[in-house]
């Protein structure tokens, strides 16, 4: 997905996957401006570790799974998908609760999964 967005969004300074979501996403309809909401999950999270992570994933998976809006679901969804990357890229941490629980990796795994349309999730 980082290589597809980078090619999508050239003009991004110093293009991670985050960063990435946060600005290509600004003209989305259904869910409008998608990366607004990203940037606000992000600004609320702050995932950035291990411990950020673990901390932010319950909130993650109970607005994915039991969320009532549509958008907030699916923008869920999507910075679970850059946290995730990101804990993953930048060394796997044994200690984080996707190794030590069978449930959220599966939930994980399925979210991740879900997303390989992107087309399905914008428009």
């Amino acid at each position: 997905m980082e290589t597809e967005l980078k090619k999508k969004c050239p003009a991004v300074v110093k293009p991670t996957l985050l960063k990435l979501l946060q600005n290509c996403f600004k003209h989305t309809t259904n869910p409008a401006n998608l990366s607004a909401r990203i940037k606000a999950l992000h600004d609320t999270h702050g995932v950035n570790n291990s411990a950020t992570f673990d901390a932010a994933f319950p909130h993650m998976r109970k607005a994915i799974e039991y969320g009532t809006i549509r958008e907030d679901r699916i923008a869920n969804a999507v910075y679970l998908l850059a946290a995730t990357r990101n804990q993953v890229a930048h060394g796997v941490d044994d200690s984080m609760m996707l190794f030590k629980d069978a449930s959220a990796a599966a939930f994980t795994v399925d979210v991740l999964l879900s997303l390989c349309r992107v087309e399905a999730w914008t428009n």
